[in-house]
């Protein structure tokens, strides 16, 4: 999963002058204070644009007891509960030590209990979505500890809770990345309904139809389904809709070659998964419902961006070939 922010950094969150032991020292000094947690945080922010040797120092240093130490602290604070997920986020990426550190400090626990204690704070949702996303990248042990206590039936929850006239779809899409990347470790290490996942995220993409990256986090999710739970999973995923919604977001969202692609992958990944068990009824559903229509539109749209850009296509021409010889 891409590392992206879900919410920015204070402008007045400006750099702890010192090194790293000063800015621990000086976060454990002012634990009472918020300002100097989101300072520090904002700080170790900082050391980690310096390259990822960054993260084993801090993490050695014992950097994310620090963070954890902060959200424990400061748990009425959500603006505080939302940058630190995001750093702990940041000392996780793609780097299995700090994965384990941050997993013995309890970093999971911390940023469900975040979760808990601020359903209705979308960026907040959002930046733990990311949160348990990066510490579960393949890593089965955190996906088993996210589920245990809780993660996956939070990131679930959020995905079901009604929108309002303010949300902008940033922790839904979150969420359907995470739950991506939980389920990319297999059927087992979820612990939870296939169906009732499936349910969830084909909801938010029929909710959200104008937003051209949540469909693509709901079709990666979608995709995870049918890889990971092979017959199972697609089954799933066509009885929740998947497979409708699926199309659908294609046709809506034409223009947009990550939709594409992504809605590629998951009918590509729904065919494979239904034929490798017999499972041709799935694949006459899928055809039923437009896919074949809908993938030919992607084959023709990478086409005609073939034409000005031949490279940046070549993905989508492959994806979309790919996707009408599984159906």
């Amino acid at each position: 999963m891409e590392q992206g922010q879900a919410v920015p950094q204070p402008a007045d969150a400006k750099a702890t002058a010192g090194s790293l032991e000063q800015v621990l020292q000086h976060m454990a000094g002012h634990l009472v204070d918020a300002d100097a947690q989101l300072k520090g945080m904002r700080s170790l922010q900082m050391f980690l644009d310096f390259g990822p040797k960054q993260q084993l120092l801090i993490c050695r240093a014992k950097g994310g007891e620090a963070i954890i130490a902060a959200m424990k602290a400061h748990n009425s604070d959500a603006e505080l509960q939302a940058h630190a997920a995001l750093t702990l986020s940041s000392l996780a990426q793609a780097c299995p030590e700090t994965q384990s550190a941050l997993l013995d400090a309890g970093a999971v626990e911390a940023t469900v209990a975040a979760m808990r204690n601020y359903e209705d704070v979308e960026e907040l949702q959002a930046s733990c979505a990311v949160a348990l996303a990066t510490l579960s990248q393949d890593c089965l042990e955190a996906v088993q500890r996210v589920c245990l206590r809780g993660g996956a039936k939070a990131v679930v929850a959020m995905l079901c809770r009604p929108l309002t006239p303010d949300t902008e779809g940033v922790a839904w899409e979150r969420a359907c990345e995470c739950l991506a990347v939980l389920v990319s470790q297999g059927k087992g290490a979820m612990a939870l309904p296939w169906e009732e996942v499936a349910v969830a995220v084909v909801g938010v993409m029929l909710l959200m139809p104008a937003a051209a990256a949540v469909q693509v986090a709901g079709c990666w999710a979608l995709e995870e389904f049918a890889k990971q739970g092979a017959a199972a999973g697609a089954s799933a995923v066509c009885e929740a809709g998947g497979h409708s919604a699926i199309v659908a977001a294609m046709r809506r969202k034409g223009a947009s070659a990550a939709v594409l692609n992504a809605g590629c992958r998951a009918l590509t990944a729904l065919a494979l998964a239904a034929d490798a068990a017999g499972g041709r009824p799935l694949q006459s559903e899928c055809l039923d419902v437009g896919a074949a229509e809908a993938v030919v539109l992607a084959l023709r749209a990478a086409a005609a961006r073939a034409a000005k850009a031949p490279k940046a296509a070549a993905s989508g021409l492959r994806l979309s070939c790919a996707a009408l010889e599984a159906l």
